[in-house]
């Protein structure tokens, strides 16, 4: 009888053990879940020499549509999938869309809007559940009811988009921008914010979306808004995807972050918190979790350069592959949640011709606004050189100063200088098919204009491909046609992360009974354990 409890009671322990074990494997291992936004899972795969041949696509792709110069991602929504268009936007970490709830059949704007009752799995956030408070900062509470009355009062305007600009855009102001937002508090999780000079306000919920049509994602801080400015989106787009990321002060304590960049890195299979956006008119693509090498231009490499006196020039290329066309410019630092660079000079380059200005600011890379924004006097400069360029033949220049507009006749782009911006790692040109966007009938527009917020718009992204790698705090600029293979559907995505999405209920105020367990495993297995011990010694006692 003594050797069988003695065996139970070792049992016990092994299994304790066993357990110790394992945990601390999975924390080492990088599998364990308390990790900011910028972690990235670096375990290897024991793969067999013919599959290390062939190195496995790591991140995906996805397509993005373009409208009126507007990028968007194609997503389906909800249980019933829904298609919408999101824009694509790095000035905010914060996801939203045009709702409905039990909408008017008069309403002219109802398709674009996102009916939020029509989806099973819908799910509105609790002010008490963890998803709430993993917002960190800028999350308030207020009865549904009271948003789903701002709902219906929110007056959503059709726009004039026939042309290849909305016709907003003629409206938007060239000179320093200052809004203030309401300041009324509001006590559902909600959020208040604001994009370029408008504010957004709304609450968030929680809802599937699919990649590729099939796999299936839930996210849980999807933004309903309920009341904001004009936003300048055109009529094809639902709501935005915010592509900045939580910085790591703000979000190291926290087991999840909010932001859907962390999510799309979250379900790559290299979990590296590095994206890429590609934007070229009618198209282009984003990547999450890798690079897309060959999207950017290639650099031959060449070990030796091999002169004769009666040989030819024979150029012998390095065995080792190519480089690839790209500078590396590192983020600024700063508080907010930005993506931001220190920008020394601006410079306007034609032929032997150019024109300097010192600056020395930082500025914000911004996916939402359409210009190149600098101080009044540098914008004047460099519309000028645009002037002087333009001048001349049958052309029409004289409204590129105060409406960015002028009117080519034989002349060619190529004719117009190059913008030149200087980083302290390098210089990025903005090309003239960068900046002079055609609209028709050869109406060109100059999307340089003046703001008090230096910001690194369109031209910046236009004709590139902009790696942001989060992992090392750094911007990578390179030149790209934006063409790119899907090498099979949901290549490069965790699937098993698809699966193992969260079906906790983000209505359900207790997390105390979560939070007891996980801190207290230990101590309840171990009293399990003997507990089970305790049973069968008492049982063989009893039958004996």
């Amino acid at each position: 009888m003594g050797r069988i409890v003695h065996f139970l009671f070792t049992l016990a322990a092994l299994l304790l053990h066993t357990h110790n074990v394992t945990v601390c494997s999975a924390y080492h291992l990088g599998v364990g879940d308390n990790h900011g936004v910028n972690y990235a899972r670096t375990t290897s795969r024991g793969n067999s020499l013919v599959e290390a041949k062939k190195e496995e696509q790591d991140y995906f792709i996805l397509k993005l549509n373009e409208n009126n110069f507007r990028w968007s991602v194609p997503l389906l929504m909800g249980s019933k999938k829904k298609p919408l268009e999101l824009g694509v936007v790095t000035s905010t970490p914060i996801t939203a869309l045009y709702c409905s709830y039990n909408a008017n059949r008069g309403d002219e704007m109802k398709e674009l809007k996102y009916e939020v009752n029509a989806s099973e799995n819908v799910k509105y956030i609790s002010c008490k559940s963890k998803h709430c408070t993993a917002i960190g900062q800028g999350n308030t509470c207020a009865p549904i009811e009271h948003f789903f009355k701002k709902i219906h009062d929110f007056g959503l305007r059709k726009k004039d988009c026939t042309s290849r600009f909305c016709r907003y855009i003629n409206d938007i102001n060239f000179l320093n921008v200052n809004t203030m937002l309401d300041k009324r508090n509001m006590s559902v999780c909600s959020f208040r914010s604001n994009l370029g000079s408008e504010n957004i306000e709304g609450f968030y919920f929680r809802d599937s979306f699919y990649l590729y049509d099939t796999v299936r994602f839930d996210y849980n801080h999807f933004g309903c808004i309920t009341e904001s400015g004009n936003l300048t989106f055109n009529n094809v787009i639902s709501g935005f995807i915010g592509l900045a990321y939580n910085r790591p002060h703000a979000t190291a304590h926290l087991k999840e972050a909010s932001s859907m960049l962390h999510t799309l890195v979250q379900k790559s299979l290299s979990k590296k918190n590095v994206f890429g956006l590609c934007f070229v008119e009618e198209g282009g693509f984003a990547s999450f979790g890798g690079v897309n090498n060959e999207a950017l231009r290639k650099v031959p490499a060449v070990s030796k350069l091999q002169l004769g006196a009666d040989d030819s020039l024979e150029l012998v290329e390095d065995p080792q592959p190519p480089s690839h066309e790209i500078v590396w410019l590192a983020y600024s630092d700063t508080p907010k949640d930005t993506y931001s660079l220190l920008l020394k000079e601006v410079n306007m380059v034609s032929g032997s011709e150019r024109v300097d200005s010192a600056i020395a600011r930082v500025a914000v890379v911004d996916s939402y606004s359409y210009f190149l924004s600098f101080p009044a006097e540098i914008a004047a400069k460099l519309k000028a050189a645009v002037h002087k360029s333009c001048a001349g033949g049958d052309n029409t220049c004289s409204e590129i100063t105060n409406k960015g507009v002028f009117k080519l006749k034989k002349q060619s782009l190529e004719d117009f200088p190059t913008v030149e911006l200087v980083f302290n790692d390098g210089k990025v040109l903005i090309e003239p098919k960068d900046y002079l966007i055609h609209e028709g009938d050869g109406v060109y527009r100059v999307l340089i204009n003046s703001e008090g917020t230096l910001k690194l718009g369109i031209p910046f992204f236009l004709n590139k491909y902009l790696i942001f790698d989060n992992e090392n705090g750094k911007l990578g600029v390179g030149r790209s046609d934006c063409t790119f293979n899907m090498n099979g559907t949901s290549t490069g995505v965790d699937l098993n992360a698809a699966e193992a999405d969260s079906n906790e209920d983000p209505e359900d105020e207790d997390s105390t009974t979560e939070g007891f367990f996980q801190e207290n495993k230990l101590i309840i297995l171990a009293v399990t354990s003997l507990s089970v011990v305790g049973a069968i010694v008492g049982g063989v006692f009893f039958f004996r």
